[in-house]
């Protein structure tokens, strides 16, 4: 079946994220990013307006899933996920898991089985790839989303932060005594996806299949587009 980016639907779709600077985060009250870029711009070619919803990652999911909410931006794939969640073909991006530790804490580790007796920051509800947060050996403290991850980095009152290699990389360069926080054990990328929740039925899939199409093609005239 060839996709085209001809309008099909005439239609609103409620689309949550969390703060993920810089593919999707808020800025003076609206919806700001790469990501939310291509997305409103896959919309207008479709025919559809995304109305971007700002949510914690957790009552997100939680929304798509059962509640009000359509789809949600920036999805680790998982098969418990995949029950209730349309995945797209294609992913919008990738993002490597890691471990992060203030250079200071003396921490050097090669494997989570080392993580033993360390107190280790994680984002509530971030998948991290296929046994990672189950290998964690250590004391998992959960935290609100990744600024307040890597603020506590920073101040120390982790040993460990497991977090993603982007959003690390933007918020610590932000902050005050970041770049005192280094990665010490990185994980392999991961895809990202735009998903719609199966609660839509085919229109779901279809909504998924299509917004991700016509993402890749946007980022296509991008990567093509001559420098001035």
């Amino acid at each position: 079946m060839l996709i085209t980016a001809c309008p099909v639907w005439a239609e609103d779709v409620v689309v949550a994220y969390d703060e993920y600077p810089p593919l999707n985060y808020t800025e003076n009250g609206e919806a700001r990013g790469d990501v939310i870029d291509r997305v409103r711009e896959a919309g207008r070619r479709l025919g559809v307006t995304p109305i971007f919803v700002k949510q914690p990652f957790v009552r997100a999911i939680q929304e798509v899933a059962f509640r009000g909410v359509d789809g949600i931006l920036s999805v680790v794939k998982t098969e418990e996920r995949e029950k209730y969640l349309h995945y797209p073909t294609l992913a919008h991006f990738f993002d490597g898991p890691a471990l992060f530790a203030h250079v200071n804490s003396g921490v050097c580790v090669s494997s989570l089985a080392e993580t033993k007796g360390l107190n280790i920051g994680v984002i509530r509800g971030y998948r991290y790839g296929e046994g990672v947060l189950d290998s964690v050996a250590g004391n998992i403290h959960f935290v609100k989303d990744g600024e307040t991850l890597y603020k506590m980095l920073v101040e120390r009152r982790f040993d460990l932060g497991l977090g993603y290699r982007q959003l690390g990389t933007y918020y610590l360069d932000r902050l005050p005594g970041g770049k005192q926080v280094k990665i010490v054990l990185p994980f392999p990328q991961l895809p990202m996806y735009f998903v719609f929740a199966k609660k839509l039925g085919s229109r779901g899939k279809e909504l998924a299949e299509r917004f991700s199409v016509e993402m890749q093609r946007i980022q296509e005239e991008r990567d093509t587009r001559p420098s001035r």
